[in-house]
């Protein structure tokens, strides 16, 4: 059970004062029983103009319910007649991108039919989710906003012991036949010179309180410098001590891990290109080029700006930072002091970690 009101945002064309009143209608229902519901009607003057309103109001909202009609899924696919359902199509920009940034992971997008609806209706993106009928299954919807489902899941209880099943071994098998195993191949769990990895961590013990100090820090500052001499294990510290106990906090987690080598800049860009969501239509130079630019122009809004796309699917950044020492040794001033306003402005978001 969800301890606030569940924020729901409502998407529908206004085509008809009758189904402008059924909207009306299901919203007023919502609010009644609980649900911050808000639709346009709630609002007559929004300050920063319709579109910034509904965008944001998306952005904001734990649910949006689409209220798919033959006359929605017009404007939503632009096929409406000139100067109608503006609202509409911002609204689907909005709400085909954010899917789109989410690899189609849907969590908040849900597909509704009023009584004379028709699955026909649904916009393409959404055809692959449920969809709720109303008002027949008004109560199916309000278990789904309200996080009260039908068919709890019982508590997982105590696995049972079984003993092994005895394997019968034939009575004319010599004795040193049935005693020559074959020998097995066994991983090697030590890296040798190189550091740990994260996949490493279940062979990586000993540092544990060295890991929960680096932990606390990061809860604290969300910056954290590693310092010891070269050899002592630092980078197997983070990989696979620190890396592994915020997966197990925060349960999933974008890592990213580069060394600055002789171009912080490339290495950084480079780093963030592989991690961002493939571009729709990369025209003109290529994405780490423009990366790079704006990280020589303006290091911290080019982070600033990055970052955002990396979160937008609600899962916290850990950047990496592998021999930060080496920008200490730029004879080039600008590279070095630009290196750390990006480690500063990546400890500055509030769901990211910098080491």
């Amino acid at each position: 059970m969800i301890d606030h009101p569940p924020r729901v945002f409502i998407s529908y064309s206004q085509e008809s004062d009758e189904h402008s009143a059924w909207v009306l209608a299901l919203a007023n229902r919502l609010r009644a029983e609980g649900v911050e519901a808000l639709i346009d009607r709630y609002f007559s003057w929004p300050e920063k103009g319709w579109r910034p309103w509904m965008n944001e109001q998306i952005e904001l909202a734990d649910w949006v319910l689409v209220v798919c009609t033959d006359e929605y899924r017009k404007r939503f696919d632009g096929n409406a007649a000139a100067g109608s359902g503006r609202g509409v199509r911002w609204e689907s920009q909005h709400i085909t991108q954010a899917l789109y940034d989410a690899k189609f992971s849907n969590k908040r997008f849900v597909p509704v039919l009023p009584p004379a609806g028709d699955e026909r209706f649904i916009p393409l993106p959404l055809q692959d989710y449920r969809s709720f009928r109303l008002d027949d299954q008004y109560d199916d919807l309000y278990r789904l906003l309200t996080d009260q489902p039908a068919t709890p899941a019982p508590t997982l209880g105590k696995r049972r012991h079984l003993p092994p099943l005895p394997v019968p071994v034939p009575a004319s098998a010599e004795p040193a036949a049935r005693d020559q195993t074959p020998p097995q191949d066994i991983a090697n769990p030590y890296p040798g010179l190189a550091a740990f990895k994260p996949e490493d961590c279940r062979f990586f013990f000993g540092r544990a309180d060295d890991t929960t100090r680096v932990l606390e820090r990061l809860e604290q500052s969300r910056f954290v410098s590693v310092v010891g001499g070269s050899g002592t294990g630092k980078s197997s510290l983070v990989a696979a001590g620190v890396v592994p106990a915020l997966r197990e906090r925060k349960g999933r987690l974008i890592y990213l891990r580069f060394k600055p080598q002789a171009d912080p800049f490339r290495q950084l860009a480079e780093t963030l290109d592989r991690a961002l969501p493939e571009e729709r239509l990369p025209l003109g130079k290529a994405r780490v080029e423009r990366l790079m630019q704006e990280l020589d122009s303006d290091p911290e809004k080019a982070v600033a700006k990055a970052l955002a796309k990396l979160q937008a699917v609600l899962v916290p950044v850990m950047i990496f930072v592998d021999q930060f020492e080496s920008c200490s040794r730029r004879r080039r001033p600008r590279p070095r002091k630009a290196s750390a306003r990006c480690s500063r402005r990546c400890a500055a978001s509030r769901r990211s970690f910098c080491c």
